[in-house]
């Protein structure tokens, strides 16, 4: 039996955009992740992935990795957990919030 485990709005602080203003101080992102999983048999935290551990691999990627796209940044997220993790399908969304003063945010998905 499969689930789905989503990580809602993850919030992750990086440099992010193409115009100078925008690489002068981090901003915040935040990023929805969503694994397709084996329902665990157990109790216990090693029959499913640890949230702690993927926030911290998430901010880890976003932190040095000083991205002009979002596209950029959601595939270096998506392609890091693939690494760590044994995952068949897996989705990141990144929303950028520092956007144009008409949209509220932007946002980029990535996966299946």
């Amino acid at each position: 039996m499969e689930g789905i485990l989503t990580l809602h709005d993850l919030r992750l602080t990086c440099v992010l955009g193409v115009y100078p203003h925008e690489r002068e101080h981090e901003q915040t992102v935040e990023v929805t992740l969503s694994f397709c999983l084996a329902v665990p048999e157990q109790d216990e935290l090693s029959q499913t992935l640890d949230y702690d551990h993927i926030a911290t691999l998430c901010q880890h990627v976003a932190h040095h990795g000083q991205f002009q796209l979002i596209e950029s940044l959601a595939r270096a997220i998506y392609l890091t957990l693939l690494d760590h993790y044994k995952l068949e399908k897996l989705r990141v969304k990144v929303r950028k919030l520092q956007v144009p003063k008409r949209a509220s945010a932007v946002s980029f998905e990535v996966g299946q």
